[in-house]
């Protein structure tokens, strides 16, 4: 059980570059999505999903304990996800958003220093117990390096000029996604199961997972029917893309938030960017767009990150 949490974010990383790409076709076309609702959708498709394997898992493992705090963090975690997400969309909105998606990649870094900084004990989580090594820090220091120059040397010089906005959402942005992953970790690890058997480690990832989705369906819902009601009469002409969108966006929750409650989540969502990798391969194949120079840079030294992580 000690490397699986590796495979899983393997898995998380394949599943949610096929998810960005369904949802990358919602928002084309004549009948095209608003960006929340694309992004809405996985929650509504997903849940019914997650309600399936859950009850499939249950039969098999065992039902698991929630109590109150399995129930905030995983609510926590959830609304933190579509404030960040929201965040990250208006990033990439803006003319000049370099800077802003530097601050953005310090999630991981984030995540990490909620233990050294004390905030993590004080606030009685259990990442307060995880222990990071020398290599663990070095690998997501190099993985922010790596990504960050994948993000903003790329860019020509017009694109990186400061602007002091986008510095301000890319912060809030990386702070919500640190929230996220100390949130949905902390969820997954109050189950009320065994977490020492693949079974029950995947079980407590599905039950938070239902939990997330119910309350991110629900207030999705609520945001559609306010500000994008008309949304709801074209989710049908896209069923086939919003079903394929659910269908990656379950297994790669699954993995994830599994794999939140067996290894710290700075080094399981750091290890998962190797989605970045996959995307410039899958942009070659489909679309014979060739990586920069610092694109590869930065691929070199995500690699180097997560091979540092993971035999280090």
């Amino acid at each position: 059980m000690n490397g699986f949490w590796v495979v899983l974010a393997f898995i998380a990383a394949g599943a949610q570059l096929g998810r960005n790409l369904g949802q990358r076709n919602l928002v084309k076309g004549a009948d095209a999505l608003s960006r929340d609702t694309a992004n809405a959708a996985r929650y509504w498709v997903g849940l019914p999903l997650a309600l399936l394997a859950f009850g499939a898992l249950g039969l098999r493992v065992g039902w698991p304990v929630v109590d109150g705090r399995t129930l905030f963090f995983a609510c926590l975690g959830g609304l933190f996800q579509i404030i960040a997400t929201d965040m990250l969309i208006r990033l990439f909105q803006r003319r000049a958003f370099g800077i802003g998606v530097a601050y953005q990649k310090t999630e991981n870094l984030l995540m990490a220093l909620v233990g050294p900084l004390g905030i993590a004990g004080f606030l009685g989580l259990s990442v307060a117990n995880d222990i990071l090594s020398p290599l663990d820090w070095a690998g997501l220091i190099l993985a922010t390096v790596g990504i960050i120059i994948q993000s903003v040397l790329k860019l020509d010089a017009k694109a990186r000029a400061f602007d002091g906005m986008s510095l301000f959402i890319g912060l809030i942005c990386g702070l919500g996604f640190m929230v996220t992953g100390i949130g949905l970790s902390e969820a997954v690890r109050s189950v009320g199961i065994r977490h020492d058997t693949l079974g029950g480690a995947v079980m407590a990832g599905t039950t938070v997972l239902v939990i997330t989705l119910t309350f991110q369906a629900i207030l999705m819902a609520l945001w559609t029917q306010i500000k994008h009601p008309a949304e709801w009469q074209k989710l049908s002409t896209r069923a086939g893309s919003i079903l394929q969108i659910g269908v990656y966006s379950v297994i790669a929750s699954m993995a994830l938030f599994t794999a939140f409650g067996l290894a710290h989540p700075a080094l399981v969502s750091t290890v998962k960017q190797v989605d970045m990798l996959l995307s410039l391969a899958v942009a070659y194949l489909l679309y014979r767009e060739i990586p920069g120079r610092w694109e590869w840079v930065g691929m070199v030294l995500i690699f180097a990150s997560v091979f540092l992580i993971i035999y280090g």
